[in-house]
């Protein structure tokens, strides 16, 4: 009777199957590679891999979504009848009788040292402790100190590369940033293989860019200049297309022996392996060495199992900074904009609010009339409850008819049209907008039981400076200029329950606006009276006092 570990499968087409685990890693996916091979199950090409190692049975994710009792997990030390989901397939973990007596804390993972139990094996030295600007610095060269191999497993060069694997990808999930993943994966590669050096090559975020992020030599460690270190080009298109492992073992290899850039580095062995993540391409990891036959299959397949770990922490990682990203900007446009507007801005990557410029819009002023007195009489929390309400039913309008909620103005608010689209229409949508508020706010006050406040409304149009205006600490997106000044003044003359606007509005507008011209008027700032119009309809519209 076996004393190993076994992993059965409960569920799906590997039901009442049973493998047995050791130090030499059991790969569960749909690759050819792997030693559990299922095409039809679901299941990425390397999607999860166990092995035993100090007696405890270890998982590690590669690529795809395993669960360990139903829990989604990167890496995790089983215990006896633990179940393991990955695709179609369920498995339960049996440990041997002398498995489930040996207790080791594998998460502290001490230093090598002799101590009453034995040895005690070591921990990555990963240099993502440092601060990362002193990574870049030349001195980091002396801060490389390998660990001493001889205390890593030594049962079989499989289970010595798996140490390193399952070491670097616990540290890959607690890494802060794109840069730390690559410090960590880059270092445990040298301390585990015999490279010269390497780089890491990325796509930048539109995808077409290759380029170096990060390089490092075994004298070294990381260098100061990322790009330091230039691969094969011809090894390195060739693993991106295929998206296979490309070793080459010696300088005369046919493939790419005519590689000018292999010759002139005197590069007799190297190492290619894409880097890729839910069928999307990520970048490649690039390795070589001055002697020939440097890389076994262990290490071509070590580094192919780490590329994935790294996938997984890159797109989380851009995955976690495009959340915040999007974050961001909907706290930034919500203020502005409706909810719809900002989602599709999100979505399909639009520039937000035009930059600081120069532009033709149309500015909406309201106010309510006799606010003052309405509140006198009423406790503050009601105040607030009939503004808000008000409020609440012209911010709908201005949104539902293009507009840009600059900013509220005590009992008023301010409104800019034109702002996000070029074109002529800004005018009207700024006429509409201010007859649906007269028309609707009445009804919509009053289903909540709140006497409607009496509206008046100034519109102009012209030539404003747009974009964000305010301190180093604040600062708000806004127009400035004469035509904010004198929409302003306008809605400061009209009555309750009018709307006036100016004769550039009109004009803008087409002839589209039905309106009774007023009485020109002097205003302040102006040399000359001004001829405004009461807003009455849109011609083709149907049209209520």
């Amino acid at each position: 009777m076996s004393l190993s570990p076994k992993l059965t499968g409960t569920l799906g087409p590997v039901k009442d199957q049973s493998w047995e685990i050791s130090s030499n890693p059991l790969t569960i996916g749909s690759g050819d590679n792997c030693r559990l091979r299922q095409t039809e199950a679901g299941l990425e090409p390397v999607h999860f891999l166990l092995a035993l190692m100090n007696g405890s049975v270890l998982l590690t994710s590669i690529a795809g979504e395993t669960s360990v009792n139903g829990v989604p997990a990167r890496h995790a030390k089983l215990r006896d009848g633990d179940e393991i989901s990955a695709g179609k397939c369920k498995f339960a973990v049996y440990l041997a009788p002398r498995s489930r007596s040996i207790k080791i804390n594998l998460a502290d993972t001490p230093r090598p040292a002799q101590g009453p139990s034995g040895p005690k094996q070591p921990e990555l030295n990963l240099l993502v402790n440092k601060p990362l600007e002193k990574q870049r610095d030349v001195t980091m060269r002396i801060l490389l100190n390998p660990i001493d191999k001889a205390a890593a497993p030594t049962t079989s060069v499989v289970a010595n590369r798996f140490f390193f694997l399952y070491q670097a990808a616990r540290q890959l999930n607690n890494a802060q940033t794109e840069e730390q993943i690559l410090y960590i994966a880059m270092s445990a590669i040298f301390q585990a293989m015999p490279a010269r050096q390497g780089c890491v090559l990325l796509y930048d975020a539109d995808g077409k860019l290759l380029e170096s992020r990060v390089s490092w030599t075994a004298k070294t460690g990381p260098c100061p200049i990322p790009d330091a270190v230039q691969p094969s080009r011809t090894l390195l298109e060739t693993a991106l297309r295929t998206r296979t492992v490309c070793v080459t073992r010696n300088a005369e290899d046919p493939r790419f022996s005519a590689a000018m850039s292999m010759r002139q580095a005197s590069v007799q062995s190297a190492l290619c392996v894409p880097i890729f993540y839910k069928g999307k391409t990520l970048g490649a990891l690039y390795l070589d060495s001055a002697q020939p036959a440097a890389y076994l299959k262990e290490d071509a397949d070590f580094c192919e199992l780490l590329a994935g770990n790294m996938a997984a922490a890159i797109s989380n990682k851009r995955l976690e900074s495009k959340v915040l990203h999007d974050e961001s900007i909907r706290r930034q446009l919500s203020r502005y904009l409706p909810f719809e507007t900002v989602e599709n801005i999100i979505a399909n990557k639009e520039s937000g609010l035009p930059a600081s410029q120069h532009k033709e819009i149309t500015v909406l002023f309201s106010d309510f009339k006799g606010f003052t007195a309405a509140a006198s009489g009423l406790k503050p929390e009601k105040v607030l409850e009939m503004l808000n309400l008000h409020f609440s039913v012209l911010v709908e309008i201005v949104f539902r008819h293009g507009g840009i909620l600059d900013k509220f103005l005590g009992d008023g608010l301010m409104a800019l049209f034109g702002v996000r689209r070029d074109g002529s229409e800004h005018a009207l949508a700024a006429a509409r907008c201010a007859l649906e508020m007269r028309q609707c706010l009445t009804g919509r006050t009053l289903e909540h039981g709140i006497q409607p406040l009496p509206l008046s409304i100034g519109i102009n149009t012209g030539e404003v400076v747009i974009g964000d205006v305010g301190s180093a600490t604040r600062t708000d997106y806004t127009a400035i200029g004469d035509t904010v000044n004198m929409a302003a003044r306008i809605v400061a003359l009209a009555q309750s329950n009018e709307i006036l606007v100016s004769a550039r509005t009109m004009e803008a507008a087409g002839g589209s606006l039905i309106s009774s011209p007023m009485q020109p008027v002097k205003v302040k700032g102006k040399n000359e009276e001004i001829q405004l119009y009461s807003l009455r309809g849109i011609q083709g519209l149907e049209n209520r006092p």
